[in-house]
């Protein structure tokens, strides 16, 4: 029973740890969706007028309150998912040798034979060795699923980010298109019938 018990948990804390680093793999995929998003705004959103208090004017202005709204909601979960968290480790290997050796010399001096005291610090060590692998792994899933459900809402964030600044950019091709037409579409259609009509 320890030694499936010792592989269960060992596997579990192995599990664990590489979920951690799984987090810290993911930011490169961040950055770059951020810096499309940037580059996007840097490349189209100079230009926008001021607010005039036409709706489509309001529209685009409001698009870039969302687009930095949705940033600051990154940057936020993003402090959530990579601020530093108490994990549990099992002790190192020098310390695993001091306890192996005390409990060696507790049962050595209680006046049981070498190989018995052997045995006995063997099993007490292994129990120890069980615990602290269960009690790790328990603690680290829950600081990763903290850590995870933070990323996912950063990463839903930053994709809103990139589909506004897209949308901003849809809106303000429009504005340009209608800006320069020099009578809008119907005046355009009046202004071609009566010259047909002459």
């Amino acid at each position: 029973m320890d030694e499936y018990l010792e592989k269960l948990f060992a596997d579990a804390f192995r599990r664990e740890v590489e979920q951690e680093e799984n987090v810290l793999r993911t930011l490169p995929l961040f950055a770059a969706l951020a810096s499309l998003t940037l580059l996007v705004l840097r490349e189209f959103g100079g230009d926008i007028p001021p607010v005039d208090g036409t709706w489509a004017n309001l529209a685009l202005h409001g698009l870039l309150i969302a687009i930095a709204a949705a940033f600051l909601y990154v940057f936020v979960f993003m402090f959530v998912a990579l601020r530093a968290r108490r994990y549990q480790f099992p002790d190192d290997e020098t310390e695993i040798r001091r306890t192996a050796d005390d409990l060696l010399d507790f049962y050595v001096n209680e006046g049981l034979p070498q190989a018995e005291a052997e045995a006995q610090a063997h099993r007490e060590l292994r129990q120890q060795m069980i615990d602290q692998f269960a009690t790790a792994a328990s603690n680290n899933r829950q600081q990763n699923e903290r850590r995870h459900a933070a990323r996912s809402r950063a990463f839903n964030g930053l994709t809103a980010a990139l589909a506004l600044s897209l949308l901003f950019v849809a809106a303000t091709y429009i504005m340009d298109v209608t800006r320069s037409l020099p009578d809008g579409p119907a005046t355009a259609g009046i202004h071609g019938t009566m010259s047909h009509g002459d």
